[in-house]
């Protein structure tokens, strides 16, 4: 009788996991806005009648910053004024501080951890609706509400409001009291990774038009680094996410401040998209503090900042146009066979360079080899290169880069000190082999003086593997 017992209970569990895994092989879809979700590792799958998602993919896609503390298995998760928290295996998640019950709880699922997409999408205050046919979820993120001024967003720290506003892995965002001003609230964007390179980030979506005006401005103020210094000076820049070709990411340009600690810098300008703007999945716009190159650190260095009085606001005003180019001189071509190699930076060693945002970066073989973590991969001079440049008219990169694919250099001088975008070369010429890439150097005015600190970009893109031997910088013989 026992026996029997035994095998009724051994079929029943048999039978209990089946029916809870029912569909872990089905292909299950999710849709954001009509948009499908590419969950690259681990599929979706209908765990106890609930459709499981991998918990990073789902809550990036919603646009909500992530934090996981392993050690709790708890993540933390934040987008506007929600924020959630959800501890693998309870059946509650808590959103702004109150429980709200789950049918099923998140769970480990083939090395990821997985969620309930229909309970984290509603908790973000989504529609969520189930299509049997196709076995897809469709997500509907709810509809932007417009100010009565016809601006996409208006954000003020006075009213205890986020407006939207949210911020990525590896940095918070806060409303705090303002360091100058007393009385006054102002959001504080704030680093939180203190060993590698980051640019601070704070995000707000907004929907834009092709070939359409938008009044941009806000106030900026600087707080301390990552590692708790003051700090003289960084840029506080901004952008416009937006791609001309449906795939690519144009997301800069839309101008900043050099901000300070003492005072609030105001900026304002007018951006026009461009024609060929194509929308995005995730359209929004962005403000960014820039990193330090601080000595003894192999890394960039974060920087927290505040701003206060954001706004973007539709305008029939034109976009002021650059300075007047008065004088625009005529550069000759560039003649290569009478130039020689006078200095050259050699790519073979980690006492030189500092690498940011590259994984599985070595130093082997006389090269830099690595792969891109993100789009702005960073391969950084430790020490000032103090090479005069008045007689370099040119630079050659020998490097590979991937086919299609396109670099960027910055650098200071003795006479400007920050790595900024005025100071930026773009190469395009990547061909996917080992090559030279000759970049005029003579159509920036800025470069001239003592060349203090180089940074080549190998890639502006994610995923991409590299490799660099050496920059030669070229002068007449």
């Amino acid at each position: 009788m026992k026996r029997i017992l035994g095998i009724l209970i051994a079929v029943m569990m048999v039978v209990t996991l089946t029916a809870t895994f029912v569909g872990a092989d089905q292909e299950i879809s999710v849709k954001l806005n009509g948009e499908k979700i590419d969950f690259a590792d681990v599929k979706p799958q209908i765990i106890d009648s609930r459709t499981m998602v991998p918990l990073r993919a789902i809550f990036e896609a919603l646009g909500a910053s992530v934090e996981w503390d392993d050690a709790t298995k708890t993540v933390k998760s934040a987008k506007g004024d929600i924020t959630i928290e959800l501890t693998i295996g309870a059946k509650e998640l808590k959103k702004n501080g109150a429980s709200v019950a789950l049918d099923v709880p998140g769970q480990i699922v083939d090395s990821r951890t997985m969620v309930p997409v229909r309970a984290i999408s509603e908790a973000y205050e989504c529609e969520v609706n189930w299509d049997d046919a196709t076995k897809t979820v469709l997500i509907t993120t709810p509809a932007e509400e417009k100010v009565d001024d016809g601006s996409i967003i208006v954000a003020n720290a006075e009213d205890g409001e986020m407006h939207g506003l949210w911020t990525a892995d590896g940095t918070k965002l806060e409303i705090v009291d303002d360091p100058i001003k007393s009385g006054n609230k102002v959001y504080a964007i704030i680093p939180t990774r203190t060993n590698g390179s980051i640019w601070a980030y704070v995000w707000v979506d907004a929907e834009f038009e092709a070939g359409k005006s938008y009044k941009v401005s806000y106030d900026a103020l600087l707080g301390k680094d990552v590692l708790g210094n003051d700090i003289e000076k960084t840029r506080v820049d901004s952008n416009f996410s937006y791609s001309e070709d449906g795939a690519a990411l144009k997301d800069h340009g839309s101008g900043g401040v050099v901000a300070n600690m003492t005072e609030w810098t105001h900026f304002e300008k007018v951006v026009t998209i461009k024609p060929e703007y194509q929308p995005l999945k995730g359209t929004k716009f962005g403000i960014y503090g820039d990193p330090l190159n601080l000595d003894g650190y192999d890394f960039r260095v974060g920087v927290c900042y505040y701003i206060d009085n954001l706004s973007i606001v539709p305008t029939d005003a034109p976009a002021a146009t650059e300075e007047k180019k008065e004088e625009v001189k005529e550069v000759p071509a560039l003649d290569v066979s009478g130039l020689k190699t006078v200095y050259e930076l050699k790519f073979d060693n980690a006492e030189t360079f500092s690498v940011g945002n590259v994984a599985n970066a070595s130093f082997d073989g006389g090269k830099l080899t690595g792969v891109s973590e993100t789009r702005d991969p960073t391969i950084t001079t430790k020490k000032a290169v103090d090479v005069n440049i008045d007689n370099v008219v040119a630079i050659k990169i020998n490097a590979k880069i991937p086919e299609s694919a396109k670099s960027e250099i910055f650098f200071t001088t003795d006479g400007d000190g920050k790595l900024n975008e005025a100071k930026k070369f773009t190469t395009v010429s990547a061909s996917g082999e080992l090559t030279s890439h000759i970049v005029d150097m003579r159509t920036n005015e800025a470069w001239k003086g003592t060349l203090k600190l180089f940074r080549f970009d190998p890639v502006v893109a994610a995923e991409m593997a590299f490799e660099v031997v050496s920059v030669e910088f070229l002068a007449a013989e």
